[in-house]
């Protein structure tokens, strides 16, 4: 199932081959539609050659001063305003050059349009990329005459040398209007911005808001700081005075401890200790000199535990007065630092209102300056009355008419016929859904792995050549024209007949054949009935069923009765099939007609009694039972069916049933069938050739000349009916040829 979608899916990829396919395949239309555009393209070409010539002469003029390159070109925007050069000046500048205003005198004097002019002028800038000029513009203009086109550019270039001096004043006494316009207002809002910072100083008593709020935001800072360091000193200075009252620290350390906490002791303390440490470095003399029992050692001691108390004393009151000292520090910083929180609420609301009121100055007075620079720049301009303008390359018009160009636009008409046509075959290829050819029939049955079994020609009034169809019958049966039918039918089912005996479906006596269709209308139960009618004649015992419940036809064919039938046979268990088997007018043709319609044919079809029915028709001894299926692109009989039988066969009729309806069914039965698979071409509609009389294609080409090597027997009675319609022809008959040869004019196209 994989291997077989992936071949339907194949198809919808892009595929070279396919499309080479298309293009050989649609080469008439695609040889006749190229011609047909070639030469119209080239006669309208030769027409314009001789016609209608075009010349075309060009001149360069010069637009900037190569020399002076120090001129500022970045102008203020006031100056640009003024100049009106906001936009490119390039573009703006050639439109103008191609204006109705500058070429109306040229116009005039020429006796011509400034339209036509415009539409035959072409401005750009000289020279190629990377080596475009900005100054110097190559003008070109196309005229049907050589001497009129060289005194048209003669005069464009005197023209436009005259409107740039006039457009160039013109813009700038307008400029400077613009400025002068400009600059009072401009002024007075500057004067106005001026006033109102001075009132918004006067007002909060600032004269740069900015600058306030650094001077707080760093006043803030170095009092939170204060306030951290107070509060650790406090906590350090609470320690100390722990490890005084617990002796853990010596008169010494008391005095250290201090200076690094940056507090100064009173005269009084520094007394007292200086005098604890000499009486401390007596008594450390007095032990080396004296006993311990000394009364100079007794004494020194005394001193010293009499002072040390005094001195702990004074140490506590220091620490104590450091510490209330530090908490009064700590107040004030916190209370000026919530005076400067409160203050600096205030400082956003007159920053943002400062800024935007400085940005608006600073904004109007730079415009200010820059409008009275633009002023003095216009003003040196007007002064100056010279222009670099002027012609570096005179006017001059080619000696050959640019267009046509022959070689050039044949091979271009050539390229276009070839591209267009391949255009249009690619459109009536993709826009036709179903089969129109045998070739793209045959593509599909490449693809699929499926042989085609043969083509039956299109033959007019095929119903009335039912049972008519072997070539041996009597000569004067109604006319030639109703032979040579009935002959055509004959051989195309003869040849559909071989095809299917060369693929020795299987070695059994009897070979079951299922034919059915994509949709209705394809021709099925008549082919059915032939192909049938065509193995009988083949000497071969065939057994044709209907198998065709919802709608029966072959009892109509056949002109049979159909009381009982497949229908009956199925669903009455005691009936044979001998007991419904009707002979038919053709020898060793048998026939089983579908019987009484059912309510549900393809529950009958799939049913244990339909399976013992195949069984009991093998015991009957017949070459070929043909079953006649509904369609099977919406019907489920033939699938069904198809299961039961050694081959099945596919009737695809042109210009009828859709492509990718016809391969899904082939899809579909490929996979549920276990038999072999053949396809058969169906020219529902007459196939004209544009290059024979009588061609039915795919490799089966019946013309008159071999019915008439066929029918030597008939002493020349057909070539005297065709003698007699030649010489009696009359204005229907021409008109009815002149049809003919239209249709197959169309059938060669393959429109």
């Amino acid at each position: 199932m994989n291997e077989k979608q992936n071949l339907v899916d194949d198809e919808k990829l892009i595929d070279f081959q396919v499309f080479i396919d298309i293009l050989f395949r649609r080469k008439n239309l695609i040889l006749f539609s190229s011609s047909l555009i070639f030469s119209i393209l080239t006669i309208n070409t030769l027409n314009s050659f001789f016609r209608k010539p075009v010349y075309q002469g060009s001149f360069s003029i010069l637009i900037e001063d190569p020399i002076d390159t120090a001129t500022a070109r970045s102008t203020s925007i006031e100056e640009r305003l003024a100049a009106n050069n906001t936009t490119s000046e390039l573009p703006t500048l050639i439109e103008y050059l191609k204006s109705q205003h500058v070429l109306s005198p040229v116009a005039k004097e020429l006796g011509t349009s400034s339209r036509y002019l415009k539409n035959n002028l072409t401005i750009i800038l000289a020279g190629k990329k990377p080596y475009v000029a900005s100054g110097i513009l190559q003008v070109s203009l196309k005229g049907s005459n050589k001497i009129k086109t060289q005194i048209a550019l003669e005069r464009l270039g005197k023209r436009f040398i005259v409107a740039a001096k006039e457009q160039r004043q013109i813009r700038l006494r307008s400029g400077l209007d613009f400025l002068d316009s400009e600059y009072p207002v401009i002024d007075k809002k500057t004067k106005l911005l001026k006033n109102r910072i001075e009132n918004f100083r006067k007002k909060y008593n600032i004269v740069d808001p900015f600058l306030e709020a650094k001077n707080s935001e760093e006043e803030k800072n170095k009092l939170g700081f204060d306030i951290q360091t107070l509060k650790l000193n406090n906590i350090k200075l609470n320690n100390i005075k722990n490890d005084i009252l617990t002796e853990k620290i010596e008169v010494g350390g008391f005095k250290q401890a201090f200076t690094e906490l940056g507090i100064n002791l009173t005269g009084f303390d520094q007394e007292l200790l200086d005098e604890f440490k000499k009486l401390q470095r007596e008594f450390a003399m007095a032990k080396t000199k004296y006993k311990k029992d000394s009364m100079v050692v007794k004494n020194i001691s005394q001193r010293i535990d009499n002072l040390y108390p005094e001195i702990k004393k004074q140490q506590i009151t220091s620490i104590d007065l450091a510490i209330e000292s530090n908490e009064m520090q700590i107040d004030m910083n916190q209370s000026r630092l919530k005076d400067i929180k409160k203050d600096f609420q205030l400082k956003p609301a007159l920053i943002s209102d400062y800024e935007v009121m400085q940005r608006e100055l600073n904004l109007s007075l730079e415009n200010l300056n820059s409008l009275v620079n633009a002023k003095e720049n216009f003003q040196l301009q007007i002064a100056q009355k010279s222009l670099p303008w002027r012609i570096i390359e005179d006017p001059v018009v080619g000696a050959f008419p640019i267009s046509p160009n022959i070689s050039n636009d044949s091979f271009r008409n050539l390229l276009l016929a070839f591209f267009s046509s391949i255009f249009l075959a690619l459109l009536k290829e993709f826009t036709e859904r179903g089969f129109t050819s045998e070739k793209q029939l045959e593509l599909v049955s490449n693809q699929f792995g499926i042989p085609m079994l043969g083509a039956i020609p299109y033959v007019k009034d095929i119903q009335n050549t039912k049972l008519s169809i072997n070539i041996n019958q009597d000569s004067n049966s109604e006319n030639n024209n109703k032979t040579a039918n009935q002959f055509i039918c004959s051989e195309s089912f003869r040849n559909i007949a071989t095809s299917i005996r060369f693929l020795n479906i299987n070695a059994k006596l009897t070979n079951k054949v299922v034919i059915t269709s994509t949709k209705p209308s394809e021709g099925k139960t008549t082919i059915t009935s032939l192909i049938a009618t065509t193995f009988a004649d083949l000497g071969n015992k065939v057994l044709l069923i209907d198998s065709d419940m919802r709608r029966p036809s072959i009892h109509k064919f056949f002109d049979v009765d159909n009381i009982n039938g497949l229908s009956n046979l199925i669903t009455d268990s005691t009936l044979k099939c001998e007991d419904v088997l009707i002979n038919s007018s053709v020898p060793n043709l048998d026939i089983i007609t579908a019987g009484i319609i059912p309510p549900d044919p393809v529950y009958l079809l799939s049913s244990n009694r339909m399976k013992e029915i195949c069984k009991n028709i093998d015991l009957l001894n017949y070459d070929y039972v043909v079953f006649d299926a509904p369609p099977s692109e919406t019907l489920a009989d033939a699938k069904v069916l198809a299961k039961f039988c050694d081959l099945s066969l596919f009737i695809v009729t042109l210009n009828k049933v859709q492509k990718d309806s016809a391969k899904k069914v082939i899809s579909q039965f490929l996979d549920l069938s276990e038999g072999k698979t053949g396809i058969i071409l169906n020219y529902l509609k007459e196939n004209y050739s544009f290059l024979n009389n009588y061609s039915y294609s795919y490799k089966y080409n019946y013309n008159s000349d071999i019915y008439k090597y066929y029918r030597k027997d008939s002493n020349n009675e057909l070539e005297e009916s065709l003698d007699k319609e030649k010489v009696n022809i009359n204005m229907k008959k021409i008109n009815k040829k002149i049809k003919i040869i239209f249709k197959k004019f169309s059938s060669w196209l393959d429109f």
